[in-house]
């Protein structure tokens, strides 16, 4: 798409960028983004900076429902929730790059540098483990850039997927 992209905020009500699609964007002072338009599923009420998980093998749909309907892939990070999509809508989600506010759950212990992994309890969440006890099936996110912040319960995130999406 060179030096033209859509609205990374706009929800549709149908597939007019070609579900699937990814976006690669430079941005002055934080360098590459990565986005990935798909159809949004099985909502808990969506939110902008939420996480998602993927619905199938083809990364082409998600969903931030931990016990929703469809099959999920909760061992799989998705991408970062940009618009205020609806359930069943289309729209970008955020796969790469600086995101300054992901959706945290809520516990308020997330310090710099603690690797962001995807709640499985928590819909649309995310939470931190310490580098040094990475164990486990984890969906990594990425890196926190700056501890949490309460009032929102949001952190600043560097969104780097052990799982590219």
């Amino acid at each position: 798409m060179g030096n033209i992209h859509p609205p990374f905020d706009q929800i549709d009500a149908s597939d007019i960028w070609g579900v699937g699609n990814t976006v690669e964007v430079r941005v002055a002072g934080v360098g590459l983004k990565k986005y990935r338009y798909v159809k949004f599923l099985d909502a808990v009420t969506y939110a902008p900076g939420q996480v998602v998980t993927p619905t199938g093998t083809g990364w082409t749909a998600v969903t931030n429902d931990r016990s929703g309907g469809t099959t999920t892939f909760i061992t799989r990070f998705g991408g970062v929730v940009i618009g205020t999509p609806t359930q069943n809508s289309w729209g970008w989600v955020q796969t790469f790059g600086y995101h300054a506010a992901v959706v945290t759950n809520q516990d308020d212990d997330i310090a710099a540098q603690d690797t962001i992994i995807v709640d499985t309890n928590e819909d649309g969440q995310v939470d931190s483990v310490a580098t040094a006890t990475l164990t486990g099936d984890l969906s990594i996110v990425g890196t926190a850039d700056t501890v949490d912040v309460d009032a929102s319960d949001t952190v600043a995130v560097w969104i780097n997927p052990t799982y590219p999406a």
